[in-house]
């Protein structure tokens, strides 16, 4: 398991990254729809505000602290899901699973 710097670094880069390559595909006149799921706060605080000073307007910010609390959101303006593997009780990739069948296109990171 990442200690929480490392894991917040590769997080912020990786989704600079999918964030930088969708703007022009899917940007709309509200901007990206962007979810970030983690029970761990540090790491929601801190990927929420680098994400939100780097893009600004350009991208909508939710944040969920399990997933299934996520799925209840998830629809078809779902453009990207910053996914933590590790949920208390659930699994990352058991979520994933359930997203894409709501989206399928919806990135995931």
């Amino acid at each position: 398991m990442y200690p929480v710097k490392s894991k917040l670094i590769f997080v912020m880069v990786e989704s600079t990254r999918k964030i930088n390559n969708l703007k022009t595909k899917y940007m709309s006149a509200q901007g990206l729809n962007l979810f970030i799921v983690d029970d761990n706060a540090l790491m929601v605080t801190g990927l929420q505000n680098y994400l939100a000073n780097r893009f600004g307007k350009d991208l909508r910010i939710f944040t969920f602290p399990s997933g299934e609390s996520a799925l209840k959101k998830v629809d078809e303006n779902t453009n990207i899901v910053i996914l933590d593997y590790f949920l208390g009780e659930e699994k990352g990739t058991d979520v994933l699973k359930s997203i894409k069948k709501i989206n399928p296109k919806t990135e995931v990171i």
